[in-house]
């Protein structure tokens, strides 16, 4: 076995965990906005305005929120 093996692993994790993290926060924020715009228009009676500005902003919000999770950095170990 590969004295690296387990290290690449661990990578290899690392990086799918950031990307299906990516993945579900973009599905939840456009759907958390698709229907809070759907929950106004239903009662302002104005379909689809409200629906498509609030997907549009939870999509928005999404990658917002995805550029904040790829370029924090991460946490250091503090012991030495």
């Amino acid at each position: 076995m590969d004295g690296h093996e387990p290290s690449s692993r661990v990578e290899a994790l690392a990086g799918a965990s950031k990307g299906s993290n990516a993945a579900i926060s973009l599905i939840a924020n456009v759907l958390v906005g698709g229907l809070m715009g759907y929950g106004i228009d239903y009662l302002a009676g104005t379909l689809p305005l409200f629906m498509l500005l609030m997907l549009f902003m939870g999509f928005a919000a999404g990658l917002r929120t995805i550029w904040k999770q790829l370029n924090s950095k991460p946490p250091q170990d503090s012991a030495e």
